[in-house]
């Protein structure tokens, strides 16, 4: 009984691959004369692509363009900024961004940043000038601080 199935599985799809090779239409094989053109099977030519200027380089005070925390202009991004790892010159982690402060004239003058706990639990927020802050292309530094000077200044509490 199981030879007899699977004989009459193989044998429609053998049915089904030979009829869907016969409704693709009848090729005899013999070349095309007068009464029978061949269609050619060309794609039309691709288009050629648009001629375009080539890339200045970025003037040498200004940031690449491509740099993670900077708009196309080369002001720095909150969004981009808040939540970013901050190390300090020895590249070791010393905490994360968890926001800005603006004064009164529109400027940023601290970031808060979360230190110390594990995996933010138990961590506390502490305010850095933000002039002291590094905003390097792909990351934030915050020279000659350390987790421990860190957590030993006062804890920022927001105001409301």
């Amino acid at each position: 009984m199981r030879v007899s199935a699977s004989l009459a599985v193989i044998g429609t799809a053998v049915l089904l691959g030979a009829g869907g090779a016969l409704a693709q239409g009848t090729d005899t094989g013999a070349p095309p004369t007068s009464a029978q053109p061949a269609a050619p099977a060309q794609a039309p030519p691709p288009r050629p692509a648009p001629p375009q200027a080539p890339a200045a380089p970025a003037p040498a005070n200004q940031p690449a363009a491509n740099a993670k925390y900077r708009s196309k202009d080369g002001d720095l991004r909150a969004e981009a900024l808040i939540g970013t790892t901050v190390y300090n010159d020895q590249k070791q982690t010393i905490g994360t961004i968890s926001d800005l402060l603006v004064d009164k004239d529109n400027k940023v003058v601290k970031a808060v940043l979360s230190v110390g706990g594990f995996l933010g639990v138990g961590s506390r927020l502490v305010a850095v000038p933000f002039a002291n802050l590094q905003v390097e292309a792909d990351r934030v530094v915050l020279p000659g601080a350390t987790k421990v000077s860190l957590e030993n200044l006062s804890a920022f509490q927001a105001g409301g």
